[in-house]
């Protein structure tokens, strides 16, 4: 009983016989078995490489066709620094002289295209695969 089992090659899990794509990343692939998909239980880990997965949104401007991205890091970055700029102002508020010289803090509106300034854009979440 030295049956042999098929695996995916992006994530190793095991595939299902007559899948079309793998049930854990969901990557494609066709159904022929090859000498790479076809490995032994156990090999996995020294055949492929760990990979963490990275998501980000795709912006496309219905107006003039632009397609921009970004990640996390530049929704926290612009919340934070429209929150700075809303507490320099209520600083303003108060009486508070020296926050008049606090520099404003640049915020990108990232539900407006870079380019035109159309707010008419569509918005997709993808997620890529990327080494440890």
């Amino acid at each position: 009983m030295n049956e042999s089992k098929r695996y995916c090659k992006n994530c190793g899990a095991e595939i299902r016989a007559g899948s079309k794509h793998c049930s854990q990343c969901g990557i494609g692939f066709d159904n022929t078995p090859s000498p790479v998909s076809e490995l032994k239980k156990g090999s996995i880990s020294n055949k492929i490489p760990k990979t963490k997965t990275i998501t980000e949104t795709r912006c496309t401007c219905n107006s003039c066709g632009k397609v921009w991205h970004y990640g996390k890091q530049e929704q926290l970055q612009s919340a934070g620094n429209a929150m700075s700029n809303v507490g320099k102002s209520m600083m303003c508020c108060g009486g508070c002289l020296p926050a008049v010289f606090i520099p404003d803090k640049k915020v990108v509106d990232l539900n407006k295209c870079p380019d035109c300034g159309s707010k008419n854009i569509k918005k997709e979440q993808i997620a890529h695969a990327v080494p440890k």
